[in-house]
C-alpha cells in the first residue's frame, strides 16, 4: 500500500515532511483557485517533489449531483474547468463524494436521483479519461447525506454504467458509520481504487482527524484486511481539522508499520 494525506494548499509541506508518499487536495478549492494561485500551487508541488495523486471534496454545495437543484449546464462547466486543472496537476483520480451536493428532500424521486448521479459520474468520466484521470464513487455515511450510502448502493450504479469505468473510493471512516467497515471485501476489489481512513472528536463526523492512537490496531487490521485481499494501491489520511506536524508524523510512523 501507498500511504499519503488529505491537505490543503497551505499545508501540503507538512505531508513531505512526515515522509508520505503523495497528497490529495480539494477538487472544489484547486477549481475555485485564480489562475496566479494555481500556477504557484503547481510550483510548489514541483518543488517538494510531492505527487497530488486525486481530489476529494470534489464539488461545492453549489453543484447538484442530485437532487431538485440538478443543472447539467452548470456541472458539466465545472467538470471541464476542474479536469483541465487535473490534467495539469497530472493527477490519477478524482473521488465524487461531495455529501452537500446529493442530499434529497424526502419526496424526491429516488429513481430520478439515481439518473441524476449516473448522468453526473458518465459525464466526468467523459472529461477525465481522455486525460488519463479515473473516476470514482464515494458511498457515505447517513450522518453526511441520504442518497448512496452503501458500498452496494455504490455498485448497484457503478456496475451498470455502460461506456465507462468508475471505481470506488472505500471510505473507513463512512463504512464503520454504516456498519461496514468489516465486511468480507473479495467482492469489492475489482472496484476499489483508493482508500480514505480518519477517526473523529467525540463523535462527530465533522470533526475527523488523524486515527486515535489507541485505534492504531483496529486501523492496521482493516488495513491489512484489504492487503490480503490483494489490494496494493494509495491509501489517503482524511481530516477536517488543521494538519499538525507531530501528529501527521506519528501518524505516518504508524502507517509504516501496516
Amino acid at each position: 500500500m501507498i500511504f499519503g494525506c488529505v491537505a490543503s494548499v497551505s499545508t501540503i509541506g507538512l505531508v513531505k515532511e512526515a515522509g508520505l508518499a503523495f497528497t490529495e487536495l480539494q477538487g472544489k478549492a484547486v477549481s475555485a483557485l485564480s489562475e496566479e494561485d494555481f500556477r504557484c500551487l503547481r510550483r510548489r508541488l514541483d518543488e517538494l517533489e510531492l505527487p497530488c495523486i486525486g481530489f476529494n471534496a470534489y464539488c461545492p454545495p453549489e453543484i447538484t449531483i442530485a437532487g431538485p437543484g440538478y443543472d447539467r449546464r452548470q456541472n458539466l462547466e465545472y467538470i471541464r474547468r476542474t479536469a483541465g486543472r487535473a490534467g495539469e496537476l497530472g493527477i490519477r483520480q478524482v473521488g465524487v463524494g461531495s455529501p452537500r451536493s446529493r442530499i434529497l428532500p424526502k419526496d424526491f424521486d429516488r429513481k430520478l436521483a439515481i439518473r441524476q448521479m449516473t448522468e453526473f459520474l458518465l459525464d466526468n468520466a467523459e472529461a477525465y479519461e481522455p486525460r488519463g484521470i479515473a473516476v470514482a464513487l464515494e458511498p457515505l455515511a447517513e450522518c453526511f447525506c441520504n442518497c448512496i450510502n452503501t458500498c452496494d448502493e455504490a455498485l448497484e450504479i457503478i456496475t451498470h454504467l455502460e461506456g465507462a469505468h468508475v471505481g470506488l473510493i472505500y471510505d473507513l471512516y463512512s463504512m464503520e458509520r454504516q456498519g461496514e467497515a468489516d465486511r468480507s471485501v473479495a467482492e469489492l476489489m475489482p472496484y476499489i481504487s483508493h482508500v480514505h481512513i480518519s477517526d473523529d472528536v467525540a463523535g462527530d463526523p465533522y470533526s475527523r482527524c488523524m486515527p486515535h492512537p489507541q485505534r492504531y490496531e483496529l486501523h492496521r487490521t482493516r488495513l491489512r484486511r484489504l492487503r490480503s485481499a490483494g489490494y496494493t494501491g494509495t491509501v489517503s489520511l482524511e481530516t477536517d481539522l488543521p494538519l499538525s506536524a507531530p501528529q501527521l508524523a506519528s501518524t505516518a510512523a504508524f502507517l509504516r508499520t501496516i
